[in-house]
């Protein structure tokens, strides 16, 4: 009896089909979403729910199977950042010219955030959008990763164990930080707390409580460690709290949540079913609508640890160029 061989896929091959999912998620987030807002229905749309009312006999109608398109295309677009956030570690454990790598993602950073505010929020200025582009979200993980790397290859550290509990603080300020975005007059509550208005003292109190509970934990499980290593996991931590802050702050796409997933997939970068099942678990936790990328697990679990295609600079030159694109059809789709 022959046995058959395990489906694998390279980096090129997870590469194309993330720049494929995430087509797909801007089809709908750029092109469908505005069209349904000016209530343009497409003659497709409408032929589809007319095939659906004669077949039930019910009265649907041809905007909301629009919406039904849009939904769709937008949970399947969820799958793409985290094979991104993968594609990332990977990048940055076998670059030979780490600096060259974070210049290419600063350079298509500012490319790519006129674009973005252009597509996504039809505003020309950069300050009138209400979020910012990817590359910035990969940047600030790539930087973090770059100095959890130094730490750990530079354990001198032994006199800066004073950082742990402040360091552990903020960890409670950032993961509570997590659940809100930032608007004019306070902290909105979000996911976990109804969008309700929540003053931006009350927020400071509740994170602080959150911070020295996390504090009591951290030494408790850490009293038997050297100060050497309890002052790397100090540093570690404040590069990690300041990348996720910083991208809330921002208010970049997936924002603190993304640099999270990004430490993830490096922290856990020999442990392969761990980190494919954390990073899907943490998304749906901050927003439940990120559910689906727990797709991505067979998906990443498959990754043969092969490069594939020269693909290097397909992902960089795709984004704002497709971008650029979905902008030019929206406007027509608008305007016909």
């Amino acid at each position: 009896m022959e046995s058959t061989k395990r489906i694998s896929f390279t980096g090129s091959d997870i590469k194309i089909l993330a720049c494929i999912i995430m087509l797909i998620d801007h089809i709908a987030a750029v092109v469908i979403l505005p069209m349904i807002r000016a209530g343009k229905v497409p003659e497709w749309v409408n032929g589809i729910a007319g095939l659906i009312n004669s077949l039930t006999g019910a009265e649907v109608r041809g905007i909301k199977v629009f919406e039904i398109v849009y939904w769709i295309g937008r949970l399947i677009g969820r799958l793409a950042f985290p094979i991104f956030a993968f594609l990332l570690v990977e990048g940055f454990i076998h670059t030979k010219d780490f600096v060259k790598y974070q210049a290419l993602l600063i350079l298509f950073a500012i490319l790519s955030e006129p674009v973005f505010a252009l597509a996504f929020y039809n505003v020309s200025d950069i300050k009138l959008a209400r979020s910012h582009n990817v590359f910035l979200t990969l940047l600030c993980g790539l930087v973090v990763m770059y100095c959890l790397k130094a730490v750990d290859e530079h354990k001198i550290f032994g006199g800066l164990g004073f950082l742990y509990g402040p360091a552990l603080i903020f960890v409670g300020i950032t993961a509570f930080s997590l659940f809100m975005r930032w608007e004019p007059g306070g902290f909105i509550k979000d996911t976990f707390f109804n969008g309700e208005d929540l003053p931006f003292w009350t927020f400071i109190k509740f994170a602080l409580i959150c911070g020295i509970i996390i504090m009591m934990l951290g030494f408790g499980l850490t009293k038997n460690l050297s100060n050497e290593v309890i002052a790397g996991t100090a540093l570690k931590l404040i590069a990690i709290e300041t990348g996720v802050m910083i991208c809330e702050l921002l208010k970049t796409d997936y924002g603190g949540g993304g640099v999270l997933v990004i430490v993830i997939f490096y922290l856990l970068r020999k442990r392969q079913k761990t980190k494919n099942m954390l990073t899907p678990m943490l998304l749906t936790v901050k927003n439940g609508f990120e559910v689906t990328t727990f797709l991505d697990i067979p998906i990443l679990m498959r990754y043969n640890g092969k490069r594939g295609l020269k693909l290097k600079y397909v992902f960089y030159i795709f984004y704002p160029l497709h971008l650029i694109i979905l902008h030019c059809i929206k406007n027509l789709c608008i305007m016909e």
